[in-house]
């Protein structure tokens, strides 16, 4: 395993020295020059702009823009919702009746924690799964439910196709593109900001409490599927509770309290981040082993990440004629005379997409921000506190059942055989942040991260196919002069 390389100071140039150069994908914390075969796919298409262009937007095709315009789409309300992570930020908002669901969802965790259920404080393992399962539960019945409309005869209606008109109006979800600095100014305001053109405002709203709910969904079955993650004793803990003479096993419960901590931090990885690492300090002592911290980091990035799929899973999810349209269709709607030859490309391109996301959206953070190597960074640059940072190296007695050479354990316990051990210094949740900030600053806004990563997913797409098309021309125009060249010989 690679070591991560010792913290400097800033170098001049042409000193050795680590790199603290911000580039495109480190906005905010850099520390080493990385290497992307996107980045510099994207430096060539920069370098191919024609005259009279700035940017690679310019260069794009009206259905290209408008791609480019979901994108920018999704990242506002990814932003929004990280804004507005509290209770009281969506009772303005109405979703379609999902601000119902949303208000029963926050009023299930206060119920947890100050009405008659407060009195079970801690979750075993059966009362975890049901607690959770009724969160996602719930947000299921709203999306799989049906209503009935009295618009001059009774219509039955499913949420999902009352919600399509709403998502396909993302792409308009866009503020002056002369002003850069009011896409922020929308995302820090109220979720009814007027700063969001009026016809899609309630869209705007619309979509970000569905965004929310499945934030929840996505956290909840997160946690479901963390339960031994979250109840596991690490390797560091075996050898501490060896050194104290004491037996250590899993955990058999969870606190109902720092679960719906988890659960309230849906759509904010800043607090994603402090309440997980909350849940899993199981000696409430606010340490983790390094271990133990990657673990709250990889659980923090699935949090979102799942909901953020979901929600564009949504988007592109067919759901017949009535359903989301393609993205690049005029005002978002799916025309109703549209042949089966044109649904079925309308598919295959919601499939293209689907698909370039979830490419972004499971390796972005493991392969271009290179996730593992910034934390073994973050651990061992980080100010340890505990056991003044150093390496307490000691000798314990040899596990019944465990020895060095793989066999004879219980036979070296008896004989009172030793073993030694390293126990790594602890990271307090203070310390993380400290260089965290610093150098992984990705992890304080996962959800743009990943929009960002796939909007330049998407400028390579379109780029190669304007270099595919400027290839066809250029053959077609050279076998066009060699024919005309051959035919001038063959004529004398």
């Amino acid at each position: 395993m690679s070591q991560p390389i010792r913290k400097a100071s800033p170098t001049t140039p042409g000193q050795s020295g680590p790199s603290w150069g911000v580039d495109a994908n480190t906005a905010g914390g850099g520390v080493w020059a990385q290497t992307s075969s996107k980045r510099e796919k994207l430096l060539e298409l920069r370098a191919e702009i024609t005259a009279g262009k700035k940017t690679l937007d310019d260069m794009a095709t009206p259905n290209e823009k408008c791609e480019l315009d979901f994108a920018d789409g999704l990242t506002l309300l990814v932003r929004s919702t990280a804004n507005h992570n509290a209770e009281e930020d969506w009772k303005c908002c109405d979703g379609e009746g999902g601000r119902e669901v949303l208000e029963g969802l926050y009023e299930m965790l206060d119920e947890g924690e100050s009405g008659s259920a407060a009195a079970t404080k801690v979750l075993n393992e059966r009362e975890y799964g049901d607690y959770l399962n009724e969160v996602v539960n719930r947000v299921d019945r709203f999306l799989n439910s049906t209503a009935s409309i009295h618009d001059g005869e009774e219509t039955l209606t499913t949420t999902r196709s009352r919600l399509a008109s709403h998502l396909a109006l993302i792409r308009d979800f866009v503020v002056d593109p002369q002003n850069p600095s009011a896409a922020e100014d929308a995302a820090a305001a109220a979720p009814t900001t007027t700063l969001i053109p009026t016809p899609v405002q309630t869209s705007f709203t619309t979509c970000l409490i569905l965004y929310k709910l499945h934030l929840f969904k996505s956290t909840a079955r997160t946690l479901l599927d963390s339960w031994t993650i979250l109840t596991a004793v690490t390797d560091a803990d075996v050898d501490r509770a060896a050194v104290r003479g004491e037996d250590i096993s899993p955990a058999t419960v969870l606190p109902r309290d720092k679960i719906n901590a988890v659960l309230r931090s849906a759509g904010r990885s800043s607090d994603g981040v402090a309440a997980v690492w909350d849940l899993m300090d199981k000696d409430d002592d606010g340490l983790l082993d390094q271990e133990e911290m990657e673990r709250v980091v990889n659980i923090v990035l699935d949090l979102e990440r799942g909901g953020l799929t979901e929600f564009v899973r949504g988007v592109f999810d067919d759901g017949g004629d009535g359903g989301v349209g393609v993205i690049t269709d005029p005002l978002g709607t799916v025309p109703e005379t549209k042949g089966w030859r044109q649904r079925r490309r309308d598919r295959k391109y919601r499939k293209q997409l689907m698909k370039s996301f979830n490419q972004a959206a499971s390796h972005h953070f493991e392969i271009e921000v290179e996730t593992p190597h910034r934390l073994r960074c973050v651990y061992a640059w980080a100010e340890k506190g505990h056991q003044d940072g150093q390496v307490d190296s000691t000798l314990v007695d040899a596990t019944p059942g465990v020895s060095d050479d793989g066999g004879g354990g219980a036979l070296a316990s008896i004989v009172g055989r030793k073993r030694y051990v390293e126990l790594d210094p602890k990271i307090s949740l203070g310390e993380f942040r400290e260089v965290q900030r610093e150098c992984f600053g990705h992890l304080d806004r996962v959800g743009e991260e990943i929009c960002g990563s796939w909007r330049e997913d998407l400028l390579v797409v379109h780029g190669r196919k304007r270099q595919f098309k400027e290839l066809k021309r250029d053959c077609a125009l050279f076998f066009g002069v060699v024919s005309l060249i051959d035919l001038g010989i063959f004529l004398h």
